[in-house]
């Protein structure tokens, strides 16, 4: 496989400099993150048999780049990575403004490249959750740059009990589905499962570190990876979401996109698990859009965008939250004595129909009516003439509706 990328790189890098050979461009790659990054093997072996440093020689050799700035740090979580204008919430590390993202963005000349690792630091206690959200801002803060930005995955750790090592296996899967194409995985290829540790013939026998060994297989997923021949993806320069009578809007914007891309939007529960709830087709020219989700969930919906392209590759927006309060249009209410179903509106527009449908049990409907409501208005419909069982009402106010059973 190697031979074969090699092949490839030098095919793309002679055929851009045939033509002028004075007027090469060298690529530069930054990598943030913890020890695997930094090339850390508590004195068994030289720093340089890291990854990064045998990318870095990889590359080199071929003429791709130029420089690799390292600035990994041991001990390091997402936390640490974080831009300097963030404020961590209690109990989390602030932004290390030596080993950021805002560090790596701003490196003269910039790099056109950043690899992001934090494996498994204090992902005893962290939640999938505010991992993804770190992750993400820090691809963010690179993107707007006009960086493009990898993202590893967790990796096998053996020094954590087995339901700790089990949350990394679903970090492992949620980094994948949220960064697509630009995530790197760091942790199929060297753990031994069903343990799910490290690898014997890779691990550096401290229950964290993987050996020189282990790091060529890592440098080989960024290898395989293409990662200079990646194009930068469309930006999201913000997304938003507000909370309407019955549904939520989203909106976002970007810094660009082909003419046949498309967007997804998803919505979630718990901010890890989303479902598609719809999709807008991109147009030309066009940077800003929305979409109206009709059916939120009562409370805390979460919601993101992911750009779909031809050539398969997958951006995925910031995650967003909005509150969505149930807000009644009206009460139903059966008078069982008179027979009467009573409607009291609590908002009120007269040029907007409610219409009034009741069913009986085989699901036939035995009642069908239209009226415009106004607030504060009390509809009375008579139901004496229908045979004695259990009805359910329907009623509907432009996408809202509200269901109820009585007994006649």
């Amino acid at each position: 496989m190697k031979s074969v990328i090699i092949t490839l790189l030098m095919f793309f890098y002679f055929s851009l400099h045939s033509f002028d050979a004075q007027a090469q461009v060298y690529k530069r790659i930054c990598v943030i993150g913890s020890s695997t990054s930094w090339g850390y093997f508590n004195g068994m072996y030289p720093r340089d048999s890291g990854y990064a440093f045998k990318l870095s020689k990889y590359y080199q050799s071929l003429g791709l780049i130029d420089t690799l700035y390292n600035i990994a740090s041991n001990g390091s979580d997402p936390y640490f990575g974080m831009p300097s204008s963030y404020t961590p919430p209690p109990g989390r590390d602030a932004p290390d403004p030596r080993f950021n993202i805002t560090r790596a963005v701003n490196f003269n000349p910039k790099p056109d490249v950043i690899i992001v690792n934090y494996p498994s630091n204090h992902y005893d206690y962290f939640t999938a959750s505010e991992v993804l959200a770190c992750l993400q801002t820090i691809k963010d803060s690179a993107n707007i740059k006009g960086i493009v930005c990898y993202i590893t995955t967790s990796q096998p750790r053996d020094n954590f009990n087995a339901g700790e090592r089990q949350n990394l296996l679903v970090l492992r899967d949620s980094i994948l589905n949220r960064f697509g194409e630009f995530a790197l995985n760091f942790y199929d290829p060297i753990v031994k499962n069903p343990e799910m540790i490290i690898r014997p013939e890779y691990s550096l026998g401290d229950g964290v570190h993987t050996n020189p060994a282990g790091q060529t297989v890592l440098e080989n997923v960024v290898i395989d990876k293409n990662i200079l021949l990646s194009v930068l993806p469309v930006n999201f320069i913000s997304v938003t979401g507000a909370s309407n009578t019955g549904s939520v809007k989203i909106e976002w914007s970007i810094n660009g996109a082909e003419n046949n891309d498309r967007f997804a939007i998803q919505r979630s529960n718990n901010g890890i698990n989303f479902i598609n709830i719809g999709e807008v087709i991109y147009s030309v020219g066009k940077t800003t859009f929305q979409y109206t989700d009709l059916n939120p969930s009562v409370g805390i919906n979460y919601y993101r965008i992911v750009r779909l392209g031809a050539d398969n590759r997958r951006t995925i927006s910031k995650i967003i939250s909005v509150n969505f309060k149930s807000n009644p249009i009206a009460n139903i209410f059966f008078d069982n004595n008179s027979k009467k179903l009573h409607l009291h509106f609590f908002q009120g527009n007269s040029s907007k129909p409610a219409t009034i449908q009741i069913f009986d049990q085989a699901g036939n409907v035995v009642l069908k009516r239209t009226i415009f409501e106004n607030t504060g208005d009390d509809y009375q419909i008579s139901l004496v003439n229908l045979p004695r069982e259990i009805y359910s009402i329907l009623l509907t106010v432009g996408n809202q509706k509200i269901t109820k059973n009585i007994m006649n």
